[in-house]
């Protein structure tokens, strides 16, 4: 988890008004969680400890660590998936589509 990236694309967001929350979930298998949300907490950001592993257990997460990061709208609809750090057009599309979320209310318009 490279939290430096985070914080800068996070302040990239800010700077164009763009207002979301970055949420990090943390397994319970991982030994160096409460250090880890210490370090997260002191970069700004959320993060829920899933101590029971009640998230892994609802939601099918690929194992593949590319697809751990997604976007969800106002619904928790999941909107992107893909991990824009250290993809400059992943993160474009992310810079876009939030863009489009904000603009419409937290949802994305029906395409035709």
């Amino acid at each position: 988890m490279d939290l430096r990236n985070w914080y800068i694309q996070n302040e990239d967001l800010s700077n164009r008004n763009l207002c979301v929350t970055i949420l990090f979930i943390l397994h319970k298998h991982k030994t160096l969680a409460p250090d880890l949300a210490m370090t997260l907490t002191d970069f700004g950001f959320g993060y829920i400890l899933d101590s029971t592993g009640q998230f892994m257990a609802d939601n099918r997460i690929p194992t593949d660590r590319r697809f751990h990061t997604f976007l969800l709208d106002k619904e928790n609809r999941v909107v992107l998936v893909g991990s824009p750090i250290g993809n400059p057009k992943m993160w474009d599309l992310y810079k876009s589509t939030i863009a489009r979320l904000a603009a419409h209310g937290g949802t994305l318009p029906d395409e035709q």
